[in-house]
């Protein structure tokens, strides 16, 4: 209320530029609007509200990431560190011709995926579904995503679970078919991780994984479209704070506030004691889903970004390379307790998926090893560059590297590598 008392006439005049309103009746959506399109006002936002709050709540959460359990404090507790991670996929492929009517319609594409999918075996899991099952135990789904992008989602699976490959080698030649027929293109292989199965329920692999990818931008050009964000801007759906517009600064300046606070606590705690291990599922997720709104909101600042430097009326909040928000959900976001890779690329088959899951499944271990050992997390550099002002030459050298950091082969990821020119 404090923002709206000390810049109503500013929210107004932004918010009627949008659309006629009541201006004793402003709505949140109303002035989250205002607030992206006028970088006067989010920077007044930010110290007025934002700024203030972020201490006292990061701190609380703090306390309670790094907690030992009074009455197991002399017992040898063995941590889990068995991580197998469980995954989801958003396969997404543009639109690229026009069916039939000579519109686009939701209803051509999918029983075009559904045909040829019964003929190479698969039945329909359900009556009134798209559900797609081989086995009955694995299914994919086939649907469309706005007028733009056809989308084959899945069950969650386990890398290496039984008829799941099998089942992604029948869609890939599905899709290969439907490319050759020039119906749809590859887009973007949006990547879901089950956020209990990546972090046992410890909010610091969060923070650690974004530091990573903030720290390391042409990870970007590695997996993702490496053309369309040279050419197009693409990483706007799926940005760092080095590609923001206005609040890079403040956003690499909250987040090593957050990480230089967190190493001073580490550094009196023992990381080999209980922390938080004694807890169920659901306690786990609690502390999850309060980090992920903190670092979401307050880091990122997820709600108040822009589209490719401008205002933009489609809801955003998640157009992150790592998104937090599907942990504790939204009221436009599903919460399904999952952290969403989106800068992967879509991939081409069954192989280059297989890749992307182990180079996460290294990426993970290499983080909660460093946890296991007490290591301080490194703050995100002052000066880190977008991706897209990496040079070709710089993006392959640096991503082999991290490849043999994470104790991957680097030829093995050829494919994505040979897209990077």
């Amino acid at each position: 209320m404090e923002l709206i008392t000390l810049y109503r006439r500013e929210l107004t005049d932004e918010s009627r530029k949008l659309m006629d309103f009541n201006e004793n009746a402003m709505s949140r959506n109303l002035i989250t609007d205002a607030l992206r399109k006028n970088n006067t006002l989010r920077k007044s936002f930010n110290e007025v509200l934002i700024g203030p709050n972020l201490k006292k709540l990061w701190l609380g959460t703090l306390n309670d990431m790094l907690e030992e359990k009074q009455d197991c404090l002399e017992q040898d507790i063995m941590l889990d560190n068995n991580l197998n991670l469980i995954f989801g996929e958003e396969l997404e492929y543009d639109i690229t011709s026009i069916i039939e009517t000579g519109s686009l319609q939701d209803s051509n594409y999918i029983p075009i995926f559904e045909d040829r999918m019964k003929k190479s075996g698969a039945n329909k899991a359900g009556v009134g579904t798209h559900n797609l099952t081989f086995d009955g135990l694995f299914h994919i789904t086939p649907t469309m995503d706005g007028d733009a992008w056809f989308e084959v989602n899945c069950k969650p699976y386990h890398d290496g679970e039984a008829n799941v490959d099998s089942c992604f080698e029948k869609v890939f030649e599905v899709v290969d078919s439907m490319i050759q027929d020039g119906l749809i293109g590859y887009s973007s292989g949006h990547k879901h991780v089950d956020a209990l199965s990546a972090t046992h329920g410890d909010p610091s692999v969060l923070l650690e994984l974004q530091r990573e990818i903030e720290s390391n931008p042409y990870l970007l050009r590695a997996f993702g479209n490496n053309d369309r964000i040279i050419n197009d801007d693409e990483s706007q759906w799926y940005k760092l704070f080095s590609d923001y517009s206005d609040m890079r600064g403040l956003a690499i300046e909250r987040i090593n506030w957050m990480i230089a606070t967190y190493n001073e606590k580490l550094a009196g705690f023992n990381y080999e004691k209980p922390n938080g291990h004694w807890q169920t599922d659901s306690e786990k997720l609690e502390k999850l889903k309060r980090f992920s709104k903190i670092y979401s909101h307050l880091i990122q600042m997820a709600p108040l970004q822009q589209m490719f430097g401008g205002f933009s009326d489609v809801e955003i909040d998640k157009y992150m390379a790592i998104s937090l928000l599907h942990i504790p959900g939204t009221e436009m976001i599903q919460p399904y307790g999952t952290i969403e890779f989106r800068f992967f690329r879509c991939p081409e088959n069954l192989r280059e998926l297989k890749l992307v899951n182990q180079f996460l499944q290294a990426w993970f271990e290499y983080i909660h090893e460093r946890r296991k050992r007490n290591e301080p997390i490194q703050p995100v550099p002052d000066d880190v560059r977008s991706s897209k002002d990496y040079s070709t030459g710089e993006v392959l050298f640096s991503t082999v590297q991290y490849l043999q950091k994470l104790g991957l082969n680097p030829d093995d990821y050829h494919s994505f590598l040979n897209k990077i020119r």
